[in-house]
């Protein structure tokens, strides 16, 4: 039983997320085998076709079963991979269980198609093998050449021109000697694809046009579309974008009206990507999305990042900068290979952009506030000097009259001229006053906005937590394993950078909990890239020795982050335990945090290795290898508790000091014999009443698992 939530759980999320905001592959080389019925003019005809043939299975033996099947999976390739496959493995099972050997090389020829169509290339080259193998015994020439374009197209993907062109060439050869000018159009189509890798455009123009005579001779509907989006290719790299769109739109007008979803999507993004270098970007953002979404619905991955990558450009030359880091993470997550140097620097630069973009509007609004109480202060001195002139006006005025009547004349005229300046002064006042009123006016808008986008981010935070939470095993799952287990999880933010980890074969439990560097939504990422190493590692690797599992941990995370180059310290704190129900014995190992563990009634501990995984640091690592110890429960149960730094880091208590890992210790000790959910409550309890009024430093994770004999 397998109880995770990995990468793959993780791309279908942010896909469906994708569809519902709307947002919106790019391969040259073709399937020497086809993808669909090529003379077909709408999609109904597949539809009436497949409905035939599958009414015909009640009636025919198995030997035909297998062809229809092989047939079916043939036709809905690049239309519906997820069809495709269901049929060829039908295909494949009847084969094997009647003993026919090229019912199963057909099978396995279409299910490493649709492994290819979904951009997994190791699958596809194991399915690809299997099926030349049985060609080769068998000397069915045509099916030795499908088989042999088909492992030159996993070349052509990885970008190994070379060997690529050498299958290519086999290929075309068996094809003209066979004179199968179908298989000869096609292999000239692949080997301009490898003429535009290696740039030798015009190269690649003539095996184009050469294909596309071919194709059109024999009205092969798919080959034409194809062979148009490739000029269309040609014409978009010499900057000519009126050819290239022609070329571009009668492609999808012909993949359209067969129902070649893949290649439609293919067609979509090539007319955005030539939109966006054109600038037009509206027209670019218009079709990436309708690529996106086909991308989205048939599970073409390798469409879906290009797609993603391509909406983070745009999205970022509009200085939308939070859809642009959005979008760069999707494109990551649906790469095969995790976080590139070019990718992982993107990240950051868009990031930076986003967060230089919010500091510099709380700048200018903190420059507005300043300003206008600048203006309102001087305000108020003015006024205050306007009372304190008339004041003096008025008892100057009143002595001179009493002084002497012979300048009363003059005196008037003074105060008429100090009147005009009153008035303009006044008029001045008054054009201010309507100044710092537009100027309120544009700060309560400004505020206005800044609360929306608050509301916005803090949305978008509480919805990383939700995908946060679904990606740590369900407590309902650990129970199915565990009668006897707790975990007590608290992030000091809405997203943690803690998690913990459950993973269980049939004789074999791997847990583990784990502090990433940092908290909030910094250490969420990280804890994401945590838990995908961790399923690659342990899951797809098989690897399952703890300290091994860090070594690996430590050279994936140095690989993700770039560390080498960036010098980038970020990595994790890591404790790993092995149960094997087996040998009835419990193996650890960990980077920086210590295992605890009661047996007899005696509490143990295993001190980790003082190096965390990942990070860059001046420290020569070559020859380190993590220290696995044992413990044995053969004749007496065992308490295990795996945690982070969290709890005992904790400030608090009557002189607000650290909760120490000594007092956590004997905490733990203490409450051992107690039921596990009595144990979680008083866990709970206890920091709580030691945090009082204190923030939370970190974030927290404690698990406690009692292993029965």
């Amino acid at each position: 039983m397998k109880v995770y939530f990995g990468i793959k759980f993780l791309k279908k999320i942010l896909m469906v997320v994708c569809g519902v905001i709307l947002f919106c592959g790019h391969t040259f080389a073709q399937d020497n085998s086809g993808g669909g019925a090529e003379n077909e003019n709408d999609t109904t005809a597949y539809s009436q076709e497949e409905n035939t043939l599958l009414h015909k299975l009640a009636d025919v033996k198995d030997d035909e079963k297998i062809g229809i099947y092989n047939h079916l999976a043939h036709t809905f390739i690049l239309k519906n991979p997820v069809k495709a496959r269901f049929y060829a493995q039908h295909a494949l099972d009847i084969a094997q269980e009647i003993d026919n050997e090229l019912g199963q090389a057909e099978a396995f020829k279409n299910i490493g198609a649709v492994y290819l169509q979904q951009s997994n290339l190791s699958q596809a080259l194991a399915y690809f093998l299997d099926a030349l193998k049985i060609f080769e015994q068998n000397k069915q020439r045509k099916g030795i050449a499908e088989s042999l374009n088909n492992i030159g197209n996993i070349y052509f993907l990885q970008k190994k021109t070379k060997q690529a062109k050498e299958y290519y060439l086999k290929v075309l050869e068996m094809d003209k000697t066979a004179k199968n000018q179908k298989g000869v159009a096609s292999t000239l189509n692949n080997l301009g694809a490898v003429a535009m890798q290696e740039e030798a455009y015009k190269d690649a123009e003539q095996y184009f046009e050469e294909a596309l005579k071919i194709n059109q001779r024999l009205h092969i509907h798919e080959g034409i579309a194809e062979n148009l989006k490739n000029l269309g290719d040609i014409y978009h790299k010499k900057n000519n974008f009126s050819q290239a769109l022609w070329h571009y739109f009668h492609s999808l007008h012909i993949d359209e009206s067969i129902g070649n979803n893949a290649n439609v999507g293919e067609a979509f993004l090539s007319i955005a990507e030539t939109y966006l270098k054109s600038e037009k970007l509206d027209s670019a953002l218009h079709y990436a999305k309708k690529s996106a979404l086909i991308a989205e619905k048939y599970n073409f991955e390798t469409l879906f990042a290009e797609t993603s990558q391509l909406l983070s450009d745009i999205y970022a030359i509009q200085k939308n900068y939070e859809k642009a880091y959005y979008f760069q993470n999707l494109y990551l997550l649906n790469k095969e290979a995790f976080f590139d140097e070019k990718n992982s620097k993107k990240i950051q630069d868009l990031q930076t952009s986003y967060e230089l973009e919010k500091q510099q509007q709380q700048i200018t609004i903190l420059q507005k506030d300043k300003k206008v109480k600048n203006i309102v202060l001087t305000a108020v001195l003015v006024c205050l000097a306007l009372v304190f002139v008339l004041m003096m006006v008025f008892f100057h005025n009143n002595q001179q009259r009493k002084i002497i009547n012979a300048q009363l004349r003059r005196k008037n005229e003074a105060i008429l001229i100090k009147n005009v300046e009153i008035t303009q002064q006044k008029e001045e006042i008054l054009a201010q006053n309507e100044a710092i009123e537009t100027q309120n006016e544009e700060i309560q808008r400004k505020n206005e906005e800044i609360s929306k986008k608050s509301i916005h981010i803090e949305s978008s935070i509480k919805y990383a937590q939700r995908i946060q939470q679904a990606m740590l095993p369900q407590e309902a799952d650990i129970q199915l394993t565990f009668k006897d287990f707790f975990v007590y999880y608290v992030p000091r933010d809405v997203v943690s950078g803690d998690f913990y980890w459950f993973y269980k074969t049939k004789n074999k439990i791997i847990i583990s909990a784990n502090d990433c560097t940092g908290h909030g939504v910094p250490g969420a990422f990280m804890s994401m890239i945590g838990d995908s190493l961790l399923n690659q590692i342990v899951m797809d690797k098989g690897v399952l020795a703890p300290n091994e599992i860090l070594d690996e941990m430590h050279a994936g995370i140095q690989k993700a982050l770039s560390q080498s180059e960036s010098k980038n310290r970020d990595g994790m704190d890591m404790m790993v335990c092995l149960i094997d129900i087996e040998t009835k014995k419990i193996y650890y190992a960990g980077a920086k945090n210590s295992l605890l563990f009661v047996k007899n009634n005696e509490m143990h501990e295993y001190k980790a290795d003082n190096l965390s995984v990942g990070g860059w640091n001046n420290i020569d690592r070559t020859n380190h290898k993590y220290e696995v110890q044992e413990i044995d429960y053969a004749d007496s149960p065992v308490t295990l508790y795996l945690y982070s730094d969290g709890f005992q880091d904790q400030f608090g208590g009557k002189e607000n000091k650290k909760f120490t890992r000594r007092q956590f210790r004997d905490f733990l000790f203490e409450i051992h014999t107690l039921p596990f959910a009595e144990q979680k409550q008083l866990a709970q309890q206890k920091f709580l009443d030691w945090k009082g009024a204190e923030r939370q430093m970190d974030d927290v994770v404690v698990m406690g698992i009692k292993v029965e004999v």
